[in-house]
């Protein structure tokens, strides 16, 4: 289920719970103040963040979140006074909206920030050799699937959760072009357990910009070349 994340917001909260977050299926999580939310941001991985009312300087927030490598890929919604909205999204908001606002107003935002964390996170399984460096240099791993968001790679006693990591592979339906390279942060680590039936290893999310490999990876996710 996918999930968004946000300051105690009581209008809001119940607002949202009628659009299409509540009805598309998203659990809705709220946080009592903005250090909180980022406490819970780091433990749960929201896939949107909604900045309100609460926040007051929401360009400052909206700065700490991108400048945290777990949370820098999260899509944000910002709704509060429209003084603050044009910074927010300088600052790496997505969409803004002032508050008050009317369900119709939210329908859109809410669904094209959905859809850019459900692309973001398609992924293709995959076998793949590939190299890892988090941060004691570079060492062959192998992937288990990969998209144009992330990749999990097969470790036991991998880095732990927020650890910055490069990686770099070759699609192999593209010999002759130019490897992946990618940096990004772990956000989710599976110890190997006995009588644990998980498989052992890390998620990792991007978060680098390169719309070339963003093309490519959608495109390896897609059609398989």
């Amino acid at each position: 289920m996918a999930s968004l994340l946000m300051v105690d917001h009581a209008p809001l909260f119940r607002l949202l719970e009628s659009t299409c977050a509540r009805r598309s299926g998203w659990s809705l999580r709220s946080a009592p103040t903005a250090e909180d939310l980022l406490v819970k941001a780091r433990a749960e991985r929201p896939d949107v963040i909604v900045l309100s009312g609460p926040i007051g300087d929401a360009k400052a927030f909206a700065s700490r979140l991108r400048a945290d490598a777990a949370l820098a890929a999260v899509p944000i919604l910002a709704i509060g006074q429209e003084a603050d909205l044009e910074a927010a999204v300088r600052a790496g908001a997505g969409a803004a909206i002032a508050w008050p606002t009317a369900e119709s107003d939210l329908e859109e935002p809410l669904a094209r920030l959905m859809h850019e964390t459900r692309r973001a996170w398609r992924r293709r399984a995959i076998r793949l050799a590939a190299t890892l460096d988090a941060g004691s240099g570079m060492r062959r791993v192998w992937l288990r699937d990969i998209g144009p968001g992330g990749a999990f790679v097969l470790t036991s006693g991998g880095p732990a959760v927020g650890t910055a990591v490069a990686l770099e592979l070759h699609l192999p339906e593209t010999a002759g072009t130019r490897d992946i390279r990618a940096h990004g942060v772990v956000v989710r680590r599976v110890d190997e357990v006995q009588g644990d039936w998980r498989v052992p290893g890390i998620a990792i999310r991007f978060t680098d910009s390169d719309p070339d490999r963003t093309g490519r990876l959608e495109s390896f996710v897609r059609t398989g070349s």
